[in-house]
């Protein structure tokens, strides 16, 4: 019999816990608050993560840029066709 924490399954929060899912989307999987998620971690013994630092996301590359750039725009005009 798997444990349980109120309806939180160690399985479940194990695997999300582990593959680095925030706590708030963990949360919000199982429609709980983000310390429940931090207790419910406490109680299956569960390691603290690092934070994801903001320096560790590498920076996009000119073609991202200009990729991102032309969806935007693409969605852009086809909102405004849309509303004429």
């Amino acid at each position: 019999m798997e444990r349980r924490y109120y309806h939180i399954t160690e399985g479940e929060l194990k695997r999300l816990w582990e593959s680095r899912m925030l706590a708030k989307d963990i949360a919000k999987h199982f429609n709980v608050s983000r310390e429940l998620i931090y207790a419910a971690r406490k109680f299956f013994g569960l390691p603290d993560r690092d934070p994801v630092r903001a320096d560790e996301v590498p920076d996009p590359t000119p073609e991202e840029i200009r990729a991102r750039k032309r969806e935007v725009r693409r969605k852009h005009f086809a909102s405004k066709r849309s509303e004429a």
